[in-house]
């Protein structure tokens, strides 16, 4: 996990000193990093922790007002399709003990004509459903499992469990 921080440092100091002279939008530079990374690794493995609880301020400085919600995941992708350009991800909970196993593989496409394809691994009922996320363009949000404030039976269309 050090070597890909590392790494990815290393891609964004190199993209940032190569274009120091150019005016580059915030995305044009993510656009360069990401095209350096992968021309040095096709996949990657990460490790994360997820934290969230409702907050307050207090004596001037947001604070947490309840113990915080805690997620750690596992995920591990490879870069496939043209160019690499494409890439498939499976992420599974560790913990906390009550969901560890839930699993989510995730195929997403550079084509913006071409979907971005969700799989839900439910460990717990031992059952897999696809999720159908609509639109993959760049402003919608991914189907996610890590933190959902509506039921599954009250998702949208645009976000449905088949």
């Amino acid at each position: 996990m050090r070597k890909t921080s590392i790494t990815a440092i290393c891609a964004l100091l190199t993209v940032l000193s190569s274009i120091s002279a150019q005016a580059l939008t915030g995305h044009e530079i993510m656009e360069k990093v990401e095209d350096n990374l992968r021309a040095i690794a096709d996949g990657a493995f990460n490790r994360i922790q997820l934290s969230s609880c409702r907050y307050g301020v207090q004596n001037g400085q947001i604070t947490c007002a309840e113990r915080p919600r805690v997620k750690a995941l596992e995920s591990v992708g490879i870069n496939t399709g043209p160019e690499g350009r494409d890439t498939q991800t499976v992420t599974i909970i560790r913990e906390p003990v009550a969901e560890r196993g839930i699993g989510m593989l995730t195929y997403a496409y550079d084509d913006p004509a071409q979907e971005n394809e969700t799989w839900l691994y439910l460990s717990a009922l031992g059952q897999v459903r696809r999720i159908a996320s609509g639109a993959s363009d760049e402003d919608s949000e991914p189907a996610s499992i890590f933190q959902t404030s509506r039921p599954l039976s009250l998702l949208s269309s645009s976000t449905r469990i088949s």
